[in-house]
């Protein structure tokens, strides 16, 4: 699995499992003693957590280390949807317009 792979992996099963336990950014960093910002960049995809971050987030969840690195189900409608919304921010208007066309065609 590539690196890039694996980074993606992390950033969605910590925003995922954050979410799904419904602790707030803040309140993650705090547990794991890190700025809020920190846990943002990390979820956003902009830096990677050390590895002892990688553990301490392990212990906030309350799983084993390896859990963070599982591909699990596909994440939640919300996400998807927060996640899309991000991506779409970035595109250009002809891209969102593509888009647009495509989710209306495959929605009937």
């Amino acid at each position: 699995m590539t690196d890039i792979r694996n980074k993606e992996i992390l950033r969605t099963n910590i925003r995922r499992l954050r979410m799904k336990q419904k602790i707030t950014q803040a309140a993650l960093a705090e547990l794991v003693g890190v700025e809020p910002k920190h846990i943002s960049c990390i979820e956003s995809g902009v830096s990677f957590p050390s590895f002892d971050l990688i553990s301490r987030l392990a212990d906030a969840f309350k799983i084993e280390l390896y859990e963070l690195f599982l591909i699990d189900k596909m994440p939640s409608k919300k996400i998807l949807t927060d996640e899309i919304n991000k991506m779409l921010a970035g595109f250009p208007e002809e891209d969102i317009e593509k888009v647009y066309l495509y989710c209306k065609f495959i929605s009937g």
